[in-house]
């Protein structure tokens, strides 16, 4: 049901954009159903093949690759089991930190930022978001920093503050169009317009004007 609210919501974006950017918006579109699919084979059985293959290279995997493994298999537990993401989030932060491995230990602690929002802590994950953006701006990531500001967004967007998730989502939008991160595009401007929709949506209902 999710992965169809996010695809309705994503077909009713495109439709809106603006006749004058045609070129733009075919690209947007190829990106949108992009992310369609990705969330389709989130909820499949997809993740279970993918983690086995991944507790394999586990297995030899040293340094800086153990701990990109063990983020990754953090981020395929997001969603079918939080604690468990929780679990190889901490080990890939740890052994990141053994390694003065930055990145990798800006992305574990996202994904701790992660689990803490599925799990309704989002004081907490704001400020896990928060020590990650400061790795990432270290490491003048600009991919990473995007994404880790969108997603402190949406901590702020379901904790209820909409002005704090705007500010971030506006901020990710910022980053993606000047370095051209496509996706980071579309994933920004669908929670804009998530925000503005829930806003329209609370004012109608309390019986105010659009």
């Amino acid at each position: 049901i999710f992965t169809d609210i996010i695809c309705l919501s994503i077909i009713l974006l495109v439709s809106h954009t603006n006749m004058r950017q045609v070129e733009k918006r075919s690209a947007l579109k190829k990106t949108l159903f992009f992310i369609c699919i990705m969330l389709f084979l989130q909820q499949t059985a997809w993740p279970q093949l993918i983690s086995d293959s991944l507790y394999k290279v586990l297995k030899s995997a040293t340094g800086e690759n153990r701990v990109d493994v063990l983020n990754q298999i953090s981020k395929i537990y997001e969603y079918r089991n939080p604690d468990s993401s929780l679990y190889y989030a901490t080990g890939a932060e740890t052994l990141a930190s053994e390694l003065d491995y930055k990145t990798g230990k800006a992305l574990a602690i996202k994904n701790k930022g992660n689990y803490y929002v599925r799990t309704g802590n989002y004081t907490k994950a704001i400020l896990e978001y928060d020590l990650a953006i400061d790795l990432y701006r270290s490491e003048n990531d600009k991919e990473g920093l995007q994404t880790v500001i969108n997603n402190k967004g949406n901590a702020y967007r379901v904790s209820g503050d909409y002005d704090q998730a705007l500010y971030n989502f506006l901020e990710s939008l910022k980053i993606c169009e000047e370095e051209g991160f496509r996706q980071g595009i579309a994933y920004a401007s669908l929670n804009i317009g998530i925000i503005y929709a829930t806003r329209q949506g609370e004012k109608e209902s309390n019986g105010q004007p659009g």
